[in-house]
C-alpha cells in the first residue's frame, strides 16, 4: 500500500506514503481498519500570541483543515474573532485565500499564493 485516502472534514485527498518505517507502520495499521486522528493545538506560538507587538501577516486557505490555528492566533493577538474572514487590526493581518486548501499555498500550482500581498507587507514592515 503506497497510496491512501485521507478525509478531513468533507474533503478527501489521495496521498502517497513516503518510503520509510513510519509510513509502513501506518499502512499496517490501516490494514486493520480506518484510523481517526484528531488534530489540535499542542502549545505553538498561539499560546503567547498576545505578547507579539511586531507586525504579523497570517495567510491561510479558506478550506484548509488547519485554518483555525491562524484564526485562534489572530484572536489572541488582537482580541477580535475573525469569524472566517480576512481582517486587519493595527499591524496584525489575517488573509484567508478563497477556495484554497492547505497545500495550495505550498507550490502555487493553482496560482493562489498572494505574492503581491506578501511583497507589500515586507516592504511596509521591514526597514
Amino acid at each position: 500500500m503506497d497510496k491512501i485516502y485521507v478525509t478531513i472534514g468533507e474533503q478527501t485527498q489521495r496521498v502517497t506514503l513516503a518510503d520509510n518505517a513510519a509510513a509502513k507502520a501506518l499502512a499496517e495499521k490501516l490494514q486493520q481498519g480506518a484510523v481517526k486522528v484528531t488534530l489540535n493545538s499542542s502549545g505553538g506560538f498561539e499560546i503567547w500570541a498576545h505578547e507579539i507587538e511586531s507586525p504579523v501577516l497570517l495567510i491561510h486557505g479558506e478550506k484548509a483543515h488547519s485554518r483555525y490555528f491562524s484564526e485562534y492566533a489572530f484572536e489572541k493577538m488582537t482580541g477580535k474573532n475573525p469569524d472566517g474572514k480576512s481582517i486587519t487590526i493595527g499591524n496584525k493581518e489575517l488573509m484567508i485565500i478563497p477556495d484554497a486548501v492547505h497545500t495550495d499555498l505550498y507550490d502555487d500550482k493553482n496560482g493562489k499564493i498572494p505574492y503581491d500581498k506578501m511583497e507589500e507587507f515586507f516592504k511596509t514592515n521591514l526597514k
